[in-house]
């Protein structure tokens, strides 16, 4: 059990560590080589690279390797459409010409996230730790899975010392 509650927590650690990270407003300087950046697309750099990245990509996200004055490589982690919707890469290098580029994101850490995240995983660690279960739904009768019924004479209770029962109103 608890090797299953350890590997739910760094699972969920690493999905939400994603949402750590923001990207600052379009800006006109390209990020620095061997950081974590992303590149707004035109219109035109949509359908220039359309082939290579798909249809209607809005920013590519990843590493920038070089820069130079007709443009960019990228060792690219992810794009966004403009739908909203996403896709991971695995670091595939990809070339984007200057004139496809509407602007640059840089990638930065942001602080509110990250504490409510590490806000999240301390209690969740706290309630695996000390085997602490919410009972959400609370339970008219008095009667709980792990209890004998009351009523049979020969049943004996189990103790819940440790759990706390919740009712929502």
């Amino acid at each position: 059990m608890r090797r299953r509650v350890t590997l739910s927590l760094l699972a969920c650690t690493t999905a939400l560590q994603w949402g750590c990270y923001t990207y600052r407003p379009v800006q006109s300087a390209p990020v620095p080589p061997q950081q974590r950046g992303a590149v707004v697309l035109n219109d035109q750099g949509r359908l220039l690279l359309s082939d290579r990245l798909g249809s209607l990509i809005d920013r590519v996200e990843g590493t920038f390797i070089s820069h130079d004055s007709t443009g960019v490589v990228l060792e690219v982690t992810g794009t966004k459409d403009v739908r909203g919707g996403s896709s991971m890469w695995s670091g595939e290098r990809v070339e984007i010409p200057s004139s496809a580029i509407l602007g640059y994101q840089t990638r930065e850490l942001s602080r509110s996230r990250s504490i409510l995240l590490g806000g999240s995983v301390i209690g969740l660690i706290a309630a695996a730790t000390f085997g602490l279960s919410l009972d959400l739904f609370g339970d008219d009768s008095g009667q709980r899975g792990d209890t004998a019924n009351p009523r049979d004479p020969g049943g004996s209770p189990i103790s819940s010392v440790g759990r706390i029962p919740v009712s929502v109103p």
